[in-house]
């Protein structure tokens, strides 16, 4: 077995882990394997880990040391903007979710996320805009629906 079918095989199990709540499990192997190789699912997996116990500013510090190896990666990209946004953040989070559309128009979820990041720092007209697009990607967004709802009411509208 070679070196990268050991890390494949690993990482599965550490994602196994991670999607079963199993985070002290998925944690020490991708510890393990960092230890040895500057892995970017090792980090990414860990960094969100450390998101779910609000450890914010370690979880963005594994995540982007995940796109020092692959910048572009759409799904630790999401992490990243998600870490930020729960660090209450919401700038920077907006540079990332904005990024992550460049990239891939597409993800309704990313639209929604940038609508909510706009709308905590009340550019509202920007934050309608977002959830508009999360609507037309995905237009039984319960969630994206309430959202358009709250703007209009904290616009008196």
């Amino acid at each position: 077995m070679t070196k990268t079918d050991l890390y494949k095989e690993q990482i599965t199990k550490a994602i196994n882990a991670f999607s079963q709540k199993k985070f002290s499990e998925a944690e020490e192997v991708c510890l393990k394997i960092l230890s040895v190789n500057n892995n970017p699912d090792a980090n990414h997996i860990l960094g969100c880990i450390r998101m779910s116990e609000g450890k914010y500013d370690e979880s963005i510090s594994y995540i982007n040391n995940s796109l020092s190896v692959n910048p572009d990666d759409i799904g630790t990209l999401i992490s990243l903007g998600c870490a930020l946004s729960s660090k209450k953040d919401y700038e920077q989070s907006i540079i990332i979710f904005k990024k992550i559309i460049s990239l891939k128009n597409d993800i309704s979820q990313v639209h929604f996320y940038l609508g909510e990041s706009y709308r905590q720092v009340q550019n509202f007209d920007k934050a309608l805009k977002s959830f508009k697009e999360c609507l037309s990607l995905t237009p039984d967004h319960i969630g994206c629906q309430l959202m358009i709802g709250i703007i209009y009411e904290e616009l008196k509208e």
